[in-house]
């Protein structure tokens, strides 16, 4: 199935991160789990909310937090 170019950047961008393989996958976990909200949010001006990147490591860090409370407390 082809991607939304909008989602492709972001993936490309994702894969090309200077961080950690771990950090890396979240990055990526989270643009396949919220594509549709990345999709359905308009394209903001600058300084006018947060931009993708900045949804996407916000949702990354959200499921890496998570996954580690589960991971450490159950659930």
């Amino acid at each position: 199935m082809k991607q939304h170019p909008r989602i492709a950047l972001r993936c490309s961008r994702a894969l090309n991160l200077p961080v950690d393989d771990q950090y890396r996958e979240a990055h990526a976990e989270s643009i396949d789990t919220q594509s549709d909200v990345i999709l359905a949010r308009p394209r903001h001006a600058p300084h006018e909310g947060w931009n993708d990147p900045e949804t996407r490591q916000q949702a990354a860090l959200s499921g890496m937090m998570e996954r580690a409370l589960q991971e450490k407390y159950g659930g």
